[in-house]
């Protein structure tokens, strides 16, 4: 095995072992979030400027609407755009978390890797973007919501495009490696 290898193969499982975790702690978010949205209180609630988590429902903005009051079309639609977001957000570090696997296992330019890099920048991109796509709809049902703009929207978007480029490198790479084999 090539050294190089060797040190991918080393260098990885951190990086899928926090790709996992990562993933597992968005996944606890949304289901905690989902949680105290509906206990009694002021745990979740949502203004113009966003929503707000809070444990202390003291800390909750005044002008903050609880998720129980909005109408049950709202919520829903809001369930649906939220599990959207959530999802990519949670299937992309785990795509990340597969790559890494096969990192791990040597497979550097195969096409399950170069599958998985694609996915999870896809994913990403649409962590980023869906905010602001779903919003009018939102909007239209009820929504107080009017913070589409994220301060982590460009970072995201940008890593996930980034991702597709890299993607795409690898695998042009592979195929230039593949036709230089033919040739010998």
């Amino acid at each position: 095995e090539p050294a190089a290898l060797g040190r991918i193969r080393r260098l990885a499982l951190p990086f899928e072992l926090a790709f996992a975790l990562l993933a597992g702690l968005a996944l606890a978010l949304f289901v905690l979030i989902l949680v105290m949205a509906y206990l009694p209180g002021r745990y979740v609630t949502f203004n113009a400027e966003g929503g707000w988590l809070t444990f202390d429902p003291s800390t909750a903005p005044p002008d903050g609407v609880v998720v129980q009051s909005l109408p049950l079309v709202t919520q829903l639609a809001g369930l649906m755009c939220g599990s959207l977001i959530y999802g990519a957000l949670i299937f992309a570090l785990w795509s990340l978390r597969g790559l890494f696997s096969c990192y791990r296992k040597g497979e550097v330019f195969g096409t399950h890797p170069i599958r998985l890099m694609r996915r999870a920048g896809v994913l990403l991109v649409l962590f980023a973007a869906m905010p602001g796509l779903l919003q009018p709809a939102l909007r239209a049902l009820g929504s107080p919501d009017r913070n589409w703009f994220h301060s982590e929207t460009l970072p995201i978007l940008l890593t996930g495009a980034g991702l597709l480029v890299f993607a795409n490198i690898i695998a042009l790479g592979t195929e230039l490696q593949r036709e230089n084999q033919e040739f010998v």
